[in-house]
């Protein structure tokens, strides 16, 4: 069922089903936050107050810090110290980083914690006493209680004690390795300084002496291992040494006793420095046969004048004796050319038979005889030069395969002296070092067995670490902030009243007709609150009404003048002139509303009626003191009767018919002909009547009445209706209202109210002014 506006301050519903839930935003949740921000400042306070209470309860406690450095292992292969030697292994990162770990495992371990409890006494300490824990003394109960402890023994033979002694040191020490650095912290907090300050150097003494011991009994094993095996060393190098020299008489190995770059000492084998030697004379006769040969070739069959000119050619392969041939030749030579030169001026001068040119021809003749017969000598000295030199490296070769088939048949034994001898030098070698470590270890054992540095020293602290007033006072505000909005946002999820002017356009789909503050002047508002909620006083007495409503405060009369504008202009038609002013549940303050409200249309000069429909509450009769022997179930019973209509003396204009006696047939008699022709008769007597129902999820009468109303008000208690009965009330009477206009009216708002700002923009203050603050619309 549909309807539509027909006044601006009308709100019709436009429909009747069941609305759909809005997506939640961020605005939502910050529009929840304020609105409980009693439940966040009070989960704040309470946080707070035991971040105090926590300051003020707690021992002090004091942190005592020592800083360490581990450096590097100095242990060489066979984990010797190798402060003195050489040969340490170095080590890698990772394997560092092991390192450091290893030794921040060795201080949070069971063997020094136990050690620094019996060293210092722990035990008497404070932290150490026992206390009672709720939890462990249930699960007493439950868990094996194992074998007692002892009476008078040692901590370390007492299992129970040693076992809580661990878990209370470990629980106030704290190891840390500092990244990127060999350094490691370590942190030991108690209510005594003194004792903090006891505890981290103890540790660091502990470790220490750890390292010590460790260092010392791994060097002392070694060196006694080493001990057994320098023996069997000995023992295996000299037998080696003896079969070097054995082999090296076999094959005729001689030692001079010096040594070489290396350290080794020289050796001489005669059958290979004479293999060595024959090579070498080999190498040398086949170079000289080879030279002789090509002299020999080069002059065989050459005439005077070749022969002349392989004078510089053959000067390195030729022989001493062949070389003065040459130069004889060549000298010769050049005799006779400068002869037959002269000889061939002068004869052209002085003809063939001048004495001077037969001497030239005489000494002519003579060198050309010289020069065939040095060329015949050098022949023949070439040949014989080249038949020596081929005998020469044929006896040198049969002397080189000889001495070579020697050395073959000594190879066997060479070879076994040479594995022999290394086999010797390695022994020999490996004995002598493991015997320099052995001396080593036994001079440097106690002289640096740790790797343990202290950087900074255990002080006794002067502050103590905790309580720390500013971060515990912090971190209690924040978490009371945190929980406090999560309380907040729970509360608000699991808050189905309104608390929100806008979840009636939400929920309903409807604009709300008015919004009501709250109904006392701020003076009363201090005082009860049985006018607000429409319930009599105590004792049945009397209450005042508003003079004029003077005693409201003035948001509320000009809410009232709202209401009474969106009632009274109507857009079509007469405005209506019976409303049924009902609610959804009781204490909603609907019953003072009517009276309030009929005050305020008798302002205007309106004459207004104001009729108490519910007969199963008399509200009305003991707020207005009136008398409740008749009223309207008397006359509704009993059309004889007249109908008691009484003035209010406070506002004129105003006059009010009671409910009368009370009837439990109340719906019967609203539903009758009698209440019907009631109201047409009043209807010609008042301007307006008021027709003050019961709650309509309660009862049917609101629904009969429906019947003589013009208009219906659903008034809903801002903070106390719930959504799902303001929805439930208002599709019940628009299901039934057969086209009649429903105005939902918010009750109860506080003038300072964020719910006002959040919908309009702008608050209100008790002399009616606004507060716009950004408001761009009132």
């Amino acid at each position: 069922m549909n309807y539509q506006l027909q006044s601006p301050g009308y709100a019709i519903a436009p429909t009747v089903g069941q609305p759909a839930p809005p997506d939640l935003t961020l605005a939502d949740i910050a529009k929840a936050i304020r609105k409980r921000w009693k439940v966040i400042f009070t989960t704040f306070g309470c946080f707070l107050l035991l971040g105090i209470l926590a300051c003020v309860i707690m021992r002090p406690r004091y942190e005592a810090t020592e800083v360490v450095q581990i450096q590097k292992d100095s242990s060489g292969p066979l984990g010797l110290e190798t402060e003195i030697g050489e040969g340490a292994v170095p080590a890698d990162a990772i394997d560092y980083n092991i390192t450091l770990q290893t030794q921040a495992g060795i201080l949070t371990s069971d063997g020094l914690a136990v050690k620094a409890v019996e060293d210092l006494g722990l035990e008497k300490n404070t932290d150490f006493q026992p206390k009672f824990s709720p939890v462990g003394w249930v699960l007493g109960f439950i868990s094996p209680r194992g074998v007692a402890d002892p009476v008078a023994v040692p901590l370390h033979d007492a299992p129970q004690r040693r076992a809580r002694a661990i878990r209370i040191f470990s629980s106030h020490l704290k190891v840390k390795v500092t990244e990127g650095t060999r350094l490691i912290s370590i942190k030991y907090n108690n209510p005594d300084p003194k004792v903090a300050r006891a505890v981290v150097n103890n540790l660091v003494n502990s470790l220490t002496e750890y390292n010590f011991q460790s260092h010392f009994a791994a060097t002392t094993q070694a060196a006694k291992w080493l001990e057994g095996q320098l023996t069997d060393l000995k023992t295996a190098a000299e037998t080696s040494q003896a079969r070097v020299v054995q082999l090296q008489k076999d094959a005729d190995v001689f030692t001079t006793g010096d040594t070489d770059l290396m350290g080794h000492v020289m050796s001489v084998s005669v059958v290979l420095s004479r293999l060595q030697d024959l090579n070498t004379a080999l190498s040398t006769a086949q170079t000289n046969r080879i030279l002789k040969e090509a002299v020999y070739r080069s002059v065989q069959g050459e005439g005077p004048e070749s022969i002349s000119g392989l004078a510089g050619n053959l000067m390195n392969g030729a022989s001493p004796d062949v070389v003065n041939s040459l130069n004889v030749i060549q000298s010769l030579r050049t005799q006779e050319a400068g002869i037959r030169s002269t000889y061939a001026n002068e004869s052209a001068r002085y003809g063939p038979d001048f004495p001077h040119i037969q001497q030239l021809q005489a000494q002519m003749s003579d060198l050309e005889k010289s020069i065939k017969e040095e060329t015949a000598r050098i022949q023949s000295r070439a040949k014989s030069d080249y038949n020596i030199s081929v005998r020469t490296e044929e006896d040198t070769r049969a002397l080189y395969e000889k001495q070579k088939a020697q050395a073959a048949a000594l190879n066997g034994k060479t070879i076994d002296y040479t594995v022999a001898k290394q086999e010797a030098d390695q022994n020999r070698g490996l004995y002598n070092n493991l015997y320099r470590r052995l001396k080593e270890a036994g001079a440097i054992a106690g002289l640096r067995s740790s790797n343990v540095l202290v950087m900074d020293p255990g002080a006794t602290p002067g502050k103590p670490k905790s309580p720390n007033v500013p971060i515990y006072l912090a971190a209690s505000g924040m978490a009371g902030l945190f929980f406090g909005s999560l309380l907040a946002l729970y509360t608000d999820s699991k808050d189905n009243s309104l608390t929100e002017i806008s979840q009636v356009e939400r929920d309903l789909g409807i604009l709300p007709l008015a919004v009501l503050p709250t109904y006392a002047s701020s003076r009363q508002m201090r005082q009860s609150d049985t006018k607000y909620l429409g319930l009599p006083e105590s004792d049945g007495a009397s209450a005042r009404f508003p003079d004029s409503l003077k005693d409201l405060n003035q948001c509320y009369v000009e809410a009232l003048r709202k209401l009474r504008t969106a009632v009274l202009l109507p857009q079509t038609g007469a405005p209506p002139r019976v409303l049924m002013i009902t609610s959804c549940q009781p204490g909603v303050g609907k019953t003072s509303l009517t009276l309030t409200f009929a005050a305020s249309l008798a302002q205007q000069g309106h004459k207004v009626l104001v009729v108490e429909c519910n007969m199963r509450r008399l509200a009305m009769q003991h707020l207005l003191g009136l008398s409740a022997s008749s009223g309207l179930s008397t006359v509704l019973t009993d059309s004889r009767i007249p109908t008691p209509i009484h003035p209010v003396p406070d506002a004129p204009g105003v006059s009010v018919l009671s409910a009368g006696p009370a009837s439990e047939f109340s719906t019967e008699l609203l539903g009758s002909g009698r209440m019907k022709a009631l109201i047409d008769n009043l209807r010609k007597e008042y301007d307006f009547v008021l027709l003050d129902a019961p709650p309509a999820l309660a009862v049917a009468d609101p629904l009969v009445l429906l019947n003589v109303s013009d208009m219906v008000l659903l008034v809903v208690r801002y903070g106390h209706t719930s959504r799902q009965s303001m929805a439930l009330a208002y599709r019940t009477i628009a299901s039934a209202a057969a086209g009649k206009p429903i105005g939902v009216v918010i009750n109860g708002v506080r003038d300072k109210s964020r719910a006002l700002y959040d919908y309009y923009g702008y608050k209100l203050s008790h002399s009616g002014g606004e507060n716009r603050r950004g408001a761009t619309n009132a």
